[in-house]
C-alpha cells in the first residue's frame, strides 16, 4: 500500500525534472531586434510647415541579432503609410531619409515610425517611435485687402495695428536683413530682421521663399509674440538659382504688413562646379622642357576666380594665369618624364571643378641609369674589388638605384629570373627584392624603358650566393635539425660578451636549424663567436672571429653526440637518455669560405685611358675633370648612406692633399644648384661637380656607390675601389701613384 501510493508521486516528480531538463537543452531561439533609435523632421525635432507639405524624415534603426534585415518603415500621421528603401541585411546602425506628407488640415501633429525586416512592412516588427507634437501645419495666411480710406506708408517702416477712435489703422512694419555673402553655395540659409507695431503687439511674422505663392511661420528670438518690436528668424532650404524672400506681419488685432510693404531680399545660390576643359597638346610628346598648359573654364551664374594647374595628377598645384575664361601656365623647366596634366577652377563662391587629365611626355634624352645600394635588412653591403656582392642563399636582398631620363617602368634581369622595380614616390629611386635560392653568380642587369619607348640597358654587379651554414654529426653527415645557434658580440664599452642583437639588423638570434641543418647570419664589423645547442649533442663553439667588414657566417659545425644509455623497459619498450656532459663546451676551429668571383663586372681595366668628362661644377660653370696630377675621381649620392659616411672624409682629405694630388668628386644625378646647397650646409669644401642626368656611369661603369677611381698623371686607371675609404686609405692611394 505504501508502495502503491509513493509510486505516483515519485513518477510526477521524475517527470517534471525531466521536462525542466529538457526545457533548458533545447535551444533558444535568437530573437531578431530591429530598434528605432531616432528620427528627425526636415534635420530637427520638429517643424512647421504648410498644408500637404513635403517633409524629410530621417530615421536611425539599430540592428541585431540572427534575422537582422531593414528593409521597409511604416510612418503614421493620421494613417499608416509604408515605404521600402535600401534593405539593411546585416548587424549595425543604419540610416534612411524618405519624404512623408503632412496633414491637409491646420493643427499639431504626432507622427510615429516602425521598422520591419521584409518589403512592404509585413513582418518582423520594431518597437514603435513616436515624435509627439512634432509637425504643426500652419494655416495659409490670406493677403490682406487694404483699405482704400488708409494713408500709404513707407516700405520699410509700415505702421501697426488698432483703429483709434479717429479711424486710424495701424500696420506692422517689417526689415529683412540682406543675406550675405550673396551669392552663395550654401543651400541652407538663415535670415533675420524685425517686425514693429506702433500701438498694440506682434502676433505672428511669415515668410515666402517662392514668390509669396505659400507663406511659413519665422520664430521671434525672444521665443514668443508679445511685444510691439519683434526681432525674428528663419531657414530655409533652397534650389541652385535666383531667388526672392518676402517676409510680412501681423499685429494682434490681425492687421497685416501691407503687400506693398513686404520686407524682400534676393539671394543667388550656385551649386553646380566650374566646367573645366584642357586644350589638347599639340603632341603628347615633346623635347621642350617649358612647355605652355592652356584651356578655358566657366561656372554658371557667376564667375571664375582662379585657376590651378598640376603636373602630378593632383597631388600639387600650380597657379595659371587668368584672362575672361581663358587660362594658361608656362611651367618651369621640366625633366623628362610622363606628367599627368589637369586643371582646376574655382569659382567666386568657392565651388571647384576639375578638367579630365592629360599625360605630357618630356623626352630629351634615353633613360640613364645611375649608381646603386645594396642591403640585406637595414645593413648595406658592399662589392669586393671586382664589384661582386655575397649574400648566402634564402637571404632576401634589397636593391635600389637612381634613374633619369622620364622612366616610366623598369626591372632586373639576373638570368632566367626578372625582378620588377617599382618608383620611390617623389623620387628618381627605383628598388626591389632580389631572393636566389641556391649558390652559384648571377649577373645583374637593370632594363628601362621612358614614356617615349626609349629603352637602355646596363650590366650592374654580379651576385655570388654562398650555401648556408650546416650543423651535422661529428659522425657522418647528417644534418642536425632543430639546433640552435646563438652569435655573441663582445661589447667593448662594458668589455663583455653579449647576445648579438639581429634584430636591429633585420635577423633572428638564436637561429634554429631547418630540416636540412641550414643557418647564415650577416654580421657588421666586431668582434664574435657562436655557441651550437641541439638535444642529444654536446654544446659546441667557434673560436673568436675579430671581423673587419660586414661578414656572412655560414661555417659548417660538426657536434659531438653525448654518452647514451639505452634500457628495454615491460610494457613501455626501449628507453634511451642522455647522460649529462660536465664538459666545457668544444671549441671548434673554423675559417670563413673564401670562394670568390670570376667576374669582373667594370668594363674599366687597370691600365686602360681613363675617359675624359666635362661637367658642372656647383656655380654651374663647365670644368673639365682631366688632369695631370695624381687624380682620384670619386662618385657618390646624397641618397646613397655610404656616400654620406664618406662626404665628410672627403673634406679631411682635401685639408691634406698636396699640389701635386687632385681629387674630384662627382654627384650623381643631381643638379649644380643641388650640390651648391649641399655643399654649403655641409661647411664642405673639396672640389664638387655634378653630372645631371648621370652620363657619367655609362663611361666609368657606376655601380655601387661610392665608387673610387685612380688616375695617374699620365691619365691612366690604376685602380677602382667600391665602399667607404678611411681618410688614410685614400691618401696611402693617391701616394702610390706615379
Amino acid at each position: 500500500m505504501h508502495m502503491q501510493k509513493f509510486l505516483p508521486k515519485f513518477c510526477s516528480i521524475v517527470l517534471l525534472f525531466v521536462l525542466f531538463v529538457i526545457s533548458f537543452s533545447l535551444p533558444q531561439p535568437v530573437q531578431a531586434a530591429r530598434n528605432v533609435d531616432s528620427a528627425t523632421l526636415n534635420g530637427a525635432s520638429s517643424v512647421t510647415v504648410a498644408p500637404s507639405a513635403s517633409i524629410t524624415a530621417s530615421v536611425t534603426v539599430t540592428t541585431s541579432g540572427t534575422a537582422n534585415d531593414w528593409q521597409s518603415t511604416s510612418w503614421d500621421i493620421s494613417g499608416a503609410n509604408c515605404v521600402d528603401h535600401a534593405d539593411h541585411t546585416s548587424v549595425g546602425t543604419y540610416n534612411e531619409s524618405f519624404s512623408i506628407t503632412a496633414p491637409s488640415s491646420p493643427g499639431t501633429y504626432s507622427v510615429s515610425f516602425i521598422a520591419y525586416g521584409n518589403n512592404g512592412c509585413g513582418t518582423g516588427a520594431s518597437n514603435t517611435y513616436t515624435m509627439t507634437d512634432a509637425i504643426t501645419v500652419a494655416e495659409a495666411a490670406a493677403t490682406p485687402t487694404p483699405d482704400p480710406n488708409a494713408s500709404a506708408s513707407p516700405a520699410s517702416s509700415a505702421t501697426s495695428i488698432t483703429s483709434t477712435s479717429s479711424g486710424t489703422t495701424y500696420y506692422p512694419s517689417v526689415t529683412l536683413n540682406a543675406y550675405s555673402p550673396d551669392p552663395t553655395r550654401n543651400t541652407s540659409l538663415t535670415f533675420t530682421g524685425t517686425s514693429k507695431v506702433e500701438q498694440g503687439t506682434i502676433k505672428n511674422i511669415q515668410y515666402s521663399v517662392d514668390g509669396g505663392t505659400n507663406w511659413l511661420n519665422a520664430t521671434t528670438t525672444d521665443g514668443g509674440f508679445d511685444e510691439a518690436s519683434e526681432d525674428y528668424s528663419f531657414t530655409a532650404t533652397f534650389v541652385e538659382g535666383v531667388h526672392t524672400i518676402k517676409v510680412r506681419a501681423k499685429s494682434a488685432v490681425d492687421i497685416e504688413t501691407q503687400s506693398s510693404s513686404y520686407a524682400t531680399d534676393t539671394v543667388t545660390v550656385v551649386t553646380t562646379p566650374p566646367t573645366v576643359t584642357l586644350d589638347d597638346f599639340k603632341v603628347s610628346q615633346t623635347n621642350n622642357q617649358t612647355p605652355s598648359i592652356s584651356g578655358s573654364a566657366s561656372s554658371k551664374l557667376v564667375s571664375i576666380s582662379k585657376v590651378e594647374i598640376s603636373l602630378d595628377g593632383g597631388s600639387t598645384w600650380l597657379p595659371a594665369k587668368l584672362a575672361g575664361n581663358k587660362f594658361s601656365l608656362t611651367t618651369e623647366t621640366l625633366e623628362d618624364g610622363n606628367y599627368e596634366v589637369k586643371a582646376r577652377a574655382t569659382d567666386t563662391v568657392g565651388n571647384r571643378g576639375e578638367s579630365k587629365t592629360q599625360t605630357l611626355i618630356i623626352d630629351t634624352i634615353p633613360p640613364i641609369i645611375g649608381g646603386n645600394m645594396i642591403s640585406i635588412g637595414p645593413q648595406l653591403l658592399t662589392p669586393d674589388e671586382n664589384g661582386v656582392i655575397k649574400t648566402v642563399a634564402g637571404t632576401e636582398i634589397t636593391l635600389t638605384t637612381s634613374m633619369k631620363g622620364g622612366v616610366t617602368e623598369a626591372k632586373i634581369i639576373s638570368g632566367e629570373t626578372e625582378f620588377p622595380l617599382e618608383k620611390l614616390a617623389g623620387t628618381n629611386l627605383w628598388s626591389t627584392k632580389l631572393v636566389y635560392q641556391s649558390s652559384g653568380e648571377h649577373l645583374l642587369t637593370v632594363v628601362s624603358l621612358d614614356g617615349a619607348g626609349n629603352r637602355t640597358e646596363r650590366e650592374i654587379n654580379y651576385i655570388l650566393v654562398k650555401d648556408s651554414g650546416k650543423i651535422h654529426r661529428n659522425e657522418s653527415d647528417e644534418t642536425v635539425p632543430e639546433a640552435q645557434i646563438r652569435v655573441y658580440f663582445f661589447n667593448i664599452v662594458n668589455q663583455t660578451w653579449v647576445l648579438w642583437d639581429g634584430v636591429s639588423f633585420g635577423q633572428k638570434n638564436p637561429q634554429t636549424t631547418s630540416e636540412n641543418g641550414n643557418y647564415s647570419f650577416l654580421v657588421p664589423p666586431g668582434k664574435y663567436y657562436l655557441e651550437i645547442n641541439a638535444t642529444g649533442f654536446k654544446t659546441a663553439r667557434s673560436q673568436i672571429l675579430e671581423l673587419k667588414e660586414n661578414t656572412i657566417l655560414n661555417f659548417d659545425f660538426p657536434l659531438q653526440s653525448k654518452p647514451m644509455f639505452r634500457f628495454h623497459l615491460p610494457f613501455i619498450g626501449e628507453l634511451v637518455l642522455s647522460l649529462p656532459s660536465f664538459a666545457p663546451p668544444e671549441t671548434i676551429a673554423v675559417a670563413s669560405q673564401t670562394t670568390t668571383s670570376t667576374q669582373l663586372t667594370s668594363k674599366l681595366k687597370s691600365g686602360t685611358a681613363a675617359p675624359h668628362l666635362k661637367l658642372s661644377n656647383p656655380d654651374g660653370k663647365l670644368t673639365d675633370v682631366a688632369s695631370d696630377k695624381k687624380h682620384v675621381l670619386s662618385f657618390v649620392s646624397t641618397w646613397s648612406a655610404q656616400s654620406l659616411e664618406q662626404i665628410p672624409i672627403f673634406n679631411a682629405v682635401q685639408k691634406e692633399i698636396t699640389e701635386e694630388e687632385a681629387l674630384d668628386v662627382i654627384f650623381l644625378q643631381e643638379s649644380a644648384g643641388a650640390v651648391q646647397t649641399f655643399m654649403r650646409r655641409g661647411g664642405y669644401s673639396f672640389t664638387a661637380l655634378a653630372d645631371k642626368d648621370g652620363e657619367s656611369t655609362n663611361d666609368y661603369a657606376i655601380t655601387t656607390l661610392p665608387q673610387h677611381f685612380f688616375i695617374d698623371t699620365s691619365g691612366t686607371l690604376l685602380e677602382v675601389y667600391n665602399g667607404v675609404l678611411s681618410k688614410e686609405e685614400l691618401l696611402g692611394k693617391l701616394n702610390k701613384l706615379q
